[in-house]
């Protein structure tokens, strides 16, 4: 079967969404009837070349394209900027991964983005920007929590304050605020297997102490709401 995988992350060993790309290339290349392109960046090459396990397969292929270096050089400049915001992470601009045959083309839906993705991007972009500040003042550098009480309210008032901005996609997807409870713990146990992931990619000793701050506010919410909340 041919194969051909629109990846815009794939980078081997790099964690998160990349780490997603690089694996289903890896899991469909174990078949060799398999015939597999890749097309992903070009910053992308050093480390794929690097890693080699695929590169030696003769039943994968890759090509690396970028826009062009003027186009980005627009895309940089702060006055483009005043008026677009850009995210380059795949689940905000990428299309779904397309094979078309016989004029036919297939839809691979990997991370289930029809169901899910739309609604966990809108509780990632309210609730990372938020939880990393506030772990920053609630935990002190040597991991401990200043105060227990206040960071309960805290995260209380933060997931009424979330439920609250997102009610209008709330309503379209039909989803109470009981069933929200839901929606969110699920959100905060996802957050906190790709954070714990991703930690030891993280080089930076600066990031990886706001990191393991993160990741205890999340454990620290979802102990909360365990404990305090039904279902």
């Amino acid at each position: 079967m041919k194969i051909l995988i629109s990846a815009y992350s794939c980078e081997p060993n790099s964690g998160s969404e990349h780490e997603v790309g690089w694996s289903w290339i890896k899991a469909l290349s174990k078949n060799n009837k398999n015939k597999i392109t890749v097309i992903t960046r070009k910053s992308n090459k050093k480390k794929i070349y690097l890693e080699n396990t695929l590169c030696k397969k003769k039943n994968v292929n890759f090509w690396f394209y970028d826009l062009p270096d003027f186009f980005l050089k627009i895309l940089k400049k702060k006055i483009f900027r005043l008026n677009s915001q850009l995210s380059l992470t795949h689940g905000d601009l990428a299309h779904y991964n397309c094979l078309k045959k016989d004029n036919n083309f297939y839809v691979f839906d990997f991370e289930k983005f029809r169901e899910r993705i739309f609604l966990f991007d809108h509780l990632n972009w309210q609730y990372h920007s938020i939880i990393s500040n506030i772990g920053s003042i609630l935990i002190s550098n040597k991991f401990i929590f200043k105060n227990n009480f206040l960071a309960k309210v805290i995260l209380k008032y933060i997931k009424f304050l979330i439920y609250f901005k997102l009610q209008k996609i709330l309503v379209n997807y039909k989803i109470d605020k009981k069933e929200f409870t839901k929606v969110y713990l699920f959100y905060l146990f996802e957050k906190q297997s790709i954070l714990l992931f991703d930690l030891k990619f993280v080089k930076s000793i600066r990031n990886k102490i706001l990191t393991r701050k993160l990741i205890m506010m999340i454990q620290k919410n979802i102990y909360f709401i365990l404990n305090n909340e039904k279902f």
